[in-house]
């Protein structure tokens, strides 16, 4: 389940100080988790959308294992039905059918190949310590548990990478910061490559095994290795 990829972006984007260009680059390491950081307007979100196939740059490339998703050149953008992606965004527990039970969620979240793979369920319901509610409807979760109900349907359909937009962000602290440890804890079982775009230097010293700084659109790029970064937000 490990993945690499390769973006070098460029957006014209309205600002109420006129028209800026917004510059993203950045590689990714097979199995790496990387965490987009940055105030609001900076980028993140376009990024993560960029990669999902849901927003087009002006220009630039995205070359994930040596496939080209995205070309400006050669006029090349795979819709985001041909790229094996998921994007989970803040409130994606949210657009989960609730009278579903959690186990029957995942089997809806089977690519076609899986669809009756049974053993690949269990796996994931195991990987994310919901075995013992997968008979449970999602309407009677508790919010942390609709929120790993959220990350098992995204692993259970096996993409190549997994898109985070704002984790957990609607939880109270305490709950965040439990729910980022095990992240963190299943992201090192599976190895998925991951794209994590955060407001909070907390999500990247919990989560992160390198960081890209999003100073703003004017402002220059620092991709680092170290999340050694203060814990507060912007």
């Amino acid at each position: 389940m490990q993945h690499s990829l390769k973006m070098g972006i460029r957006k014209q984007i309205k600002t109420e100080y006129g028209l800026q260009d917004l510059v993203i680059e950045f590689e990714v390491k097979p199995g790496e988790l990387l965490a987009i950081i940055g105030p609001q307007g900076s980028g993140k979100s376009f990024a993560l959308r960029t990669l999902a196939g849901t927003a087009r740059p002006d220009e630039g490339f995205l070359e994930v294992d040596g496939k080209i998703w995205f070309d400006s050149v050669a006029g090349i953008c795979l819709p985001p039905q041909q790229r094996s992606s998921v994007f989970l965004q803040h409130d994606q527990d949210l657009t989960l059918p609730r009278n579903t039970t959690v186990e029957d969620s995942l089997f809806a979240s089977l690519r076609l190949s899986d669809r009756n793979n049974v053993e690949w369920v269990q796996q994931i319901l195991e990987l994310t310590s919901l075995t013992a509610v997968k008979r449970s409807r999602l309407c009677t979760l508790p919010a942390k548990c609709r929120a790993k109900v959220s990350i098992a349907q995204a692993l259970a359909s096996r993409p190549q990478l997994l898109l985070i937009d704002q984790p957990f962000c609607e939880l109270d602290w305490d709950l965040r910061t439990r729910l980022l440890d095990e992240l963190k804890k299943l992201h090192e079982r599976v190895g998925l490559t991951t794209i994590l775009a955060t407001r909070h230097y907390l999500d990247v010293s919990r989560v992160a095994d390198s960081s890209l700084q999003l100073k703003g659109l004017e402002d220059v790029m620092e991709k680092s290795n170290s999340t050694n970064m203060p814990l507060l937000a912007y």
